[in-house]
């Protein structure tokens, strides 16, 4: 069963029978294909510790900006 949590994000219960329909802004993977395509394809993904600003050039920075 979806919980409040879920519920703004999906619709449906997560179950085989009512499985969530994501409500993902499909903009954005347009947005990051674009932004690759202008960085050669190819860039580092990030991974900082949650309490360390995201390194520059990586696509974590690049979320947590556009």
């Amino acid at each position: 069963m979806a919980t409040a949590k879920h519920a703004a994000k999906a619709s449906g219960d997560g179950t085989k029978a009512k499985p969530w329909k994501l409500k993902t802004p499909l903009r954005a993977i347009d947005d990051l294909h674009a932004m690759l395509k202008a960085h050669g394809d190819w860039m580092p993904l990030g991974g900082a510790d949650e309490q360390k600003p995201a390194a520059d050039v990586t696509v974590e920075a690049w979320g947590t900006t556009a």
